[in-house]
């Protein structure tokens, strides 16, 4: 990227429709101003009203209907849910954004144009709106489906970039996306390619860069812009315009915007600790039961260092075999070890009684929390040569082993459980179920009689595409759309459950 200053912050605040876009707030502001008073106008930078106008979406609203990954208790125990997930995700990007410009060099970030603080913050608000009911789960279904009809899939981040450029609307006009500028819709591609990419920059094996982007490309990708779905009517212009701002290796391959990589750090660091804050609050782990499987990986193996670890039902094992797969030149066995250590050590101290709801322990808890992201951000590598995937802002070699292990702990005690088999396998056959009752109600319903937001969501596919597959994109879109609860109730309706003639679906 060989751009001066001056042409960088062009291309960063640039927005689709520029001078001509037409905004809600602008709009009524001039209706409302006084007759000769002129209107009025906040000082906002482009990038604070990009942070605003995702902050202010019904995307962003919806996510307080998506669990995160335990459905809150009826009892009144809070558990973070995806939209509590995500303002804590925004308040750590931002902070690690602030804290990059007063503490890194200048001249290390400015060639891709440098940090901005609410860059960061948007990305992060941005990061989970794709994410559809029921989270992976329901990823791994409308990916299944939409390939079986011939689509590129579904992708949580890919529609987290279509609903910003193409589903949400915040222009008085029928024109639809959020309008972000460059900046703001760089900083979101977390994965900077389309699935169908093919060619010699991502290789079919791992190279000596360890980056495994042949691997991630099965699975994550930011745009669904393919020639299948797409015949040149529309092209996806906001993806080439935000492809402009990401860097690239010396391969040509892509890397991430540095808001990017800062809101994954800030995403990998929340969904470590605050999932480990939630699991122990609600009483489904322990300090003790985690500390044991820690401790019993260091027993097991402290006279083994130098023998290859097999998996043998051992967490740690399991990680120490897929970092080693995974992150070849990253992993390191005596950092691992340190990580599990000072996981143990600290869990130990901070979670060794159930939790009993008392404010000593939910204080006690929360500076577990504070004090491990303070020491995070503190060990933070800025803008060195990449030995990670993506990453122009990435955690410290030692942080990141932490919070391997932090993950995998918590995926262990939590998500592998036994009986969260039977609540998978269930949400796997409904959300299943859903997009074929929908789509069915969409070729046997009048236009006129189907839900506003699915009506809309065909037209505007229809509007991208003249494909015949159109309209089934429009089904994984409306789908998606739902929070975990309308999905559990659409389901039932259309399966000619008891209806609340009141109600209905919009």
């Amino acid at each position: 990227m060989n751009a001066d200053p001056e042409q960088l912050l062009r291309l960063r605040t640039a927005r689709s429709r520029s001078e001509q876009e037409i905004d809600l707030e602008s709009a009524l502001s001039e209706v409302l101003a006084s007759p000769g008073a002129g209107v009025p106008t906040d000082g906002r930078s482009p990038f604070r009203r990009d942070r605003d106008r995702l902050l202010y979406s019904t995307a962003f609203a919806r996510l307080s209907g998506v669990t995160q990954v335990i459905t809150p208790s009826p009892s009144g125990l809070q558990t973070h849910n995806r939209l509590t997930h995500s303002l804590k995700v925004g308040q750590l990007a931002r902070t690690i954004a602030e804290h990059i410009i007063v503490s890194a060099e200048d001249h290390v970030l400015a060639p891709y144009g440098g940090v901005d603080a609410d860059v960061a913050e948007a990305a992060a608000y941005a990061h989970d709106i794709g994410h559809p009911p029921f989270g992976h789960i329901g990823e791994e279904v409308l990916d299944e489906v939409g390939r079986e009809w011939g689509l590129v899939g579904f992708e949580g981040n890919a529609q987290s970039f279509r609903i910003v450029t193409r589903l949400e609307q915040h222009a008085l006009d029928e024109t639809r996306g959020l309008d972000l500028t460059s900046a703001t819709l760089a900083a979101i591609l977390k994965y900077p390619w389309i699935r169908s990419d093919h060619d010699d920059r991502f290789p079919l094996a791992r190279d000596s860069t360890d980056l495994p982007l042949y691997e991630l490309r099965k699975k994550k990708f930011c745009s669904y812009e393919t020639p299948s779905e797409r015949t040149g009517k529309h092209p996806d212009t906001d993806f080439a315009r935000a492809l402009e701002l990401i860097p690239k290796d010396k391969f040509g391959r892509p890397l991430q915007a540095p808001e990017a990589s800062i809101m994954d750090i800030a995403d990998d660091i929340t969904y470590a600790m605050h999932d480990l804050e939630d699991f122990y609050r609600s009483r489904i782990i322990t300090g003790s039961a985690v500390s044991a499987a820690a401790n019993s990986w260091l027993r097991r193996h402290e006279e083994k260092k130098r023998t290859r670890v097999r998996d043998d039902g051992d967490v740690i094992a399991a990680l120490y075999q897929k970092l080693e797969r995974e992150y070849p030149t990253r992993f390191r066995r005596e950092l691992l070890d340190v990580a599990v250590e000072a996981v143990a050590n600290t869990v130990e101290t901070a979670m060794k009684e159930p939790f009993d709801g008392s404010p000593s322990k939910v204080s006690t808890v929360r500076a577990l929390v504070s004090a491990t992201i303070t020491k995070s951000i503190g060990n933070l590598e800025v803008g060195q040569s990449p030995t990670t995937p993506l990453a122009l802002v990435r955690l410290g070699d030692g942080d990141w082993h932490f919070i391997e292990v932090i993950k995998a702990l918590t995926r262990h005690f939590v998500i592998a459980r036994p009986n969260m088999a039977s609540v998978q396998r269930g949400q796997r056959k409904l959300l299943s179920g859903l997009v074929h009752l929908v789509d069915d109600w969409r070729r046997d319903e009048a236009k006129n009689r189907l839900p506003q937001t699915l009506s809309e969501y065909i037209d505007n596919a229809l509007q991208e595409s003249d494909s015949a597959l159109a309209p089934r994109r429009a089904v994984l879109d409306y789908v998606a759309s739902l929070s975990d609860h309308q999905a559990i109730e659409l389901h039932r309706v259309l399966r000619g459950g008891l209806v609340d003639l009141a109600g209905g679906f919009v």
